[in-house]
């Protein structure tokens, strides 16, 4: 298991703990039995996990630990690892889920995403 999935895992378990629904979100491409390409998932750029709760939803994309990243790279051999990093596609489309009030949250641990659940919970709180 990847320290992104492992941290995934993590998350899913906290929030359905903490009394949410919490939906997977894989994004990609496959060839059907046709030979057509079928996209599937909300799209490129779109968080890794949409959380709901009482009418409101949030996404999470998900990141593993900073400490992670070195151990990560030295154990598959590669010289630039972007996989704890935002990509402009996530930033894009976080911008343009706040435009229609979904906030999306980059998180690294469960402790992260209950913060950011917290957050959410205290905004819809506020006057």
């Amino acid at each position: 298991m990847t320290p992104e999935a492992r941290v995934l895992a993590e998350v899913r378990l906290a929030l359905s703990e903490a009394g949410v629904l919490v939906l997977r979100n894989q994004v990609g491409r496959l060839e059907d039995k046709t030979g057509r390409w079928v996209g599937f998932g909300l799209g490129v750029g779109s968080p890794d996990l949409v959380v709901f709760e009482d009418g409101y939803v949030m996404g999470l994309e998900v990141k593993r630990p900073a400490s992670d990243r070195v151990t990560w790279e030295n154990q598959h051999g590669k010289g630039r690892d972007r996989g704890g990093e935002v990509s402009a596609e996530q930033v894009q489309c976080a911008r343009m889920w706040l435009r229609y009030g979904v906030r999306t949250y980059v998180v690294r641990s469960a402790a992260e995403a209950l913060t950011a659940l917290a957050t959410e919970r205290e905004r819809r709180c506020r006057p």
